[in-house]
């Protein structure tokens, strides 16, 4: 009972080997009878080994076909258009939240500047307009609220307003603070000996950066050419 049971069991697998079996015989006999049938396939074989060694660095062939047939998917009209429908939506929305009403708009420079007055007064009637931060209720924009901060970095930035960081050898202190940061950085996160850094000018930057510097190590390390990012 047990022998026929697995027999049972291994019959549908039986049936499709030699299915395969059969579509192998038949392809061989054609490939045989037909000599422009073996140069097609040897040619189609060529072209897809070669497609695969190029593309090998973004996926290979099958990142390659994909690729192409999402790109034939998006000029069809029914696609196409869903696409742009969406998006307008998304362009839409991001306008509403973005572009606010703030006046008359300056498109080109004026035959007379204004006086540092004008200039103040605009600005203090701006700021107060977009103090709504300190109820609480924005997150991820502003990261410290403290008045006392805000005045010790307005007179540094006044002190330095007219430093350029790229000649050091006529501003050294820049460089000294730069590095001094550096390394603090580099002690928090336990770098090795051999671990070095650079200032950036935000949060966006220093992510691309630290992204970038991953790629760059993992390439030289070991051979990665086409990395992944999971977010």
């Amino acid at each position: 009972a047990l022998l026929n049971d697995v027999h049972s069991r291994m019959a549908p697998a039986r049936t499709a080997v030699q299915a395969l079996q059969l579509l192998a015989a038949f392809i061989r006999a054609r490939v045989i009878r037909h000599p422009f049938c073996s140069l097609l396939a040897s040619n189609v074989g060529s072209l897809a080994l070669a497609l695969h060694l190029a593309f090998r660095a973004s996926g290979g062939l099958h990142a390659l076909l994909i690729r192409l047939l999402l790109r034939a998917a998006k000029a069809t009209p029914m696609v196409r258009g869903q696409v742009v429908r969406m998006k307008a939506q998304v362009r839409e929305k991001i306008e509403r939240m973005i572009v606010k009403d703030m006046g008359a708009v300056t498109a080109e420079l004026p035959a007379e500047g204004q006086s540092d007055a004008q200039v103040i007064a605009q600005l203090r009637a701006w700021a107060s307009a977009e103090n709504g931060w300190r109820a609480g209720k924005v997150s991820g924009t502003v990261y410290c609220g403290d008045d006392s901060l805000a005045r010790l970095a307005a007179e540094a930035t006044r002190l330095y307003a007219l430093a350029n960081p790229l000649h050091p050898d006529v501003f050294p202190s820049l460089r000294k603070m730069e590095a001094e940061v550096v390394a603090m950085a580099l002690r928090l996160f336990h770098a090795p000996p051999a671990g070095c850094g650079t200032m950036s000018s935000g949060g966006t930057e220093s992510i691309l950066l630290a992204c970038k510097a991953a790629r760059d190590a993992a390439r030289l390390a070991r051979g990665v050419l086409a990395p992944e990012m999971v977010l």
